[in-house]
């Protein structure tokens, strides 16, 4: 008997989201209307552990990305500061 899903569907999904986010087989199963084997059956397939590495992969991205965004931030922040000085000075000029 083949478990690999063909294509997955929105509660295929659903089931992987809510994996990812750290429910247990038996929560997701109660969630979703189906089977505990079922959603086990379908978060070992091939696809399914595909797109659970995707969502890894793309949170872990994020993830060692923070610092960099807050960097910039900062330095936005720092860069509107002194538009805002310099605009302030320019109306103090006659």
């Amino acid at each position: 008997m083949v478990h690999d899903l063909k294509r997955l569907y929105a509660r295929h999904f659903l089931m992987i989201r809510l994996a990812f986010q750290g429910w247990r087989h038996r929560r997701i199963a109660e969630k979703v209307g189906v089977a505990r084997e079922t959603v086990s059956r379908t978060l070992n397939s091939l696809l399914a552990k595909a797109e659970l590495g995707r969502l890894n992969a793309e949170a872990e991205e994020i993830l060692v990305n923070v610092p960099l965004h807050v960097e910039r931030m900062i330095e936005m922040k720092r860069l509107l500061k002194k538009a805002k000085r310099l605009r302030v000075l320019e109306c103090l000029v006659p």
